[in-house]
């Protein structure tokens, strides 16, 4: 995979935002179990990017018992080091099956529709809106605070 389409509730696109790396857990937007999560290295950088730790999987004969060959995998597999949370790695790949075939945009306009809801409400109630809310900014997390609440 060259690029992620999308990471959890708002598509994403690595090669346009000029993002060479990427790194999010599996839970919460992704709706995967805990424990799992995702890692995105730009091609042309997994040469200069070293594992932190090394094991059994990141070389490339890993599958080889008697190779003593040290040569990192020339795919991102390069930065796993060990078994991997096969369990967990279902669990993710199901969950973001099903954003693809629910569609991302979909999730995107009910999560902006969701926050703009909040935010208004909040608004309304008297708290005041951190940071500006638009279809380009706007998200599921909404910060707001209550006017002069340490004299309440």
């Amino acid at each position: 995979m060259d690029a992620i389409q999308g990471l959890g509730a708002f598509p994403i696109d690595v090669r346009a935002a000029k993002i060479d790396t990427l790194a999010a857990d599996g839970h919460k937007w992704l709706l995967g179990p805990e424990g799992c999560g995702v890692l995105y290295v730009r091609r042309e950088l997994q040469e200069q990017i070293e594992p932190i730790e090394f094991g059994w999987t990141n070389v490339a004969r890993y599958a080889d018992y008697a190779s003593r060959d040290m040569t990192l995998r020339p795919d991102a597999g390069r930065y796993e080091c060990g078994t991997l949370n096969t369990i967990g790695c279902y669990g993710l790949r199901s969950s973001i099956e099903f954003l693809l075939e629910v569609g991302l945009a979909n999730v995107a306009t009910a999560v902006q529709g969701l926050g703009d809801r909040i935010a208004d409400g909040a608004r309304e109630i008297g708290f005041e809106l951190l940071g500006r809310r638009s279809a380009a900014t706007g998200a599921g997390i909404v910060s707001i605070r209550k006017q002069d609440w340490m004299h309440s």
